[in-house]
């Protein structure tokens, strides 16, 4: 056996073996709140929705810190999506909910299909003013297929690119708003898990399909 020399300090011929070990555990949370109204068309869709807390993302599996509130009765839209390992700011937005969605009102407004007075003519690709005041425009965009956008002005850009109408943004918006109020397309707005932000889809609904087959085939 190997003789061993004592302990410079102590004088011990003892040997002490000392191993450590360490973990570390990260706690991160988050909160949803969703409030909703009676006399709504869609218990499904809350009037506002605000979440805050950490989230991972799909697309590359890194963590962020994110803050997004909806709110369709201030017409209101902010989002904040913070980086966390590098604190880079990846997206800071507040705008308004009917230019980021297509949302408008929330008041009960007559059907497109009772206010639409569009006939089929040899130029469907021309609609008249009276049909462009009502919901056939939206029907007879949705009907050629779902329109997908990153945002509400690309989605508007495209109806009018399909239908050549002469509709604003503005116009389009309401014109949205009321065909989802009456279940003739799904909610636009789209936020898929995972994704930074929100996408805008106009498709239609059975009742919507219904409606623009009736306005096409008539």
């Amino acid at each position: 056996e190997t003789q061993r020399t004592p302990c410079p300090v102590c004088g011990s011929m003892r040997r002490i073996w000392q191993v450590t070990s360490r973990e570390r555990i990260k706690i991160r949370e988050s909160l949803k709140l969703d409030i909703r109204r009676q006399g709504f068309p869609s218990r499904k869709q809350p009037r506002i929705s605000e979440f805050s807390g950490s989230e991972k993302r799909r697309v590359d599996g890194e963590w962020v810190t994110k803050t997004r509130l909806i709110d369709k009765e201030k017409d209101l839209y902010v989002e904040k999506v913070t980086l966390e390992t590098t604190g880079e700011i990846l997206r800071n937005v507040s705008e308004s909910l009917s230019k980021h969605v297509g949302h408008g009102s929330a008041k009960k407004a007559a059907t497109p299909m009772e206010k639409a007075k569009w006939q089929p003519t040899s130029d469907e690709s021309a609609p008249s003013v009276d049909s462009e005041a009502s919901g056939v425009v939206v029907l007879r965009a949705a009907w050629k297929g779902a329109v997908t956008a990153d945002n509400a002005e690309a989605g508007f850009a495209r109806i009018r690119e399909i239908t050549t109408s002469t509709l604003n943004d503005t116009a389009l918006a309401q014109v949205v708003s009321d065909c989802v109020a009456q279940k003739l397309i799904h909610d636009p707005i789209r936020l898929p898990e995972g994704a930074l932000h929100c996408h805008w889809t106009l498709e239609l609904t059975a009742a919507g399909v219904a409606a623009a087959r009736a306005l096409i085939e008539k």
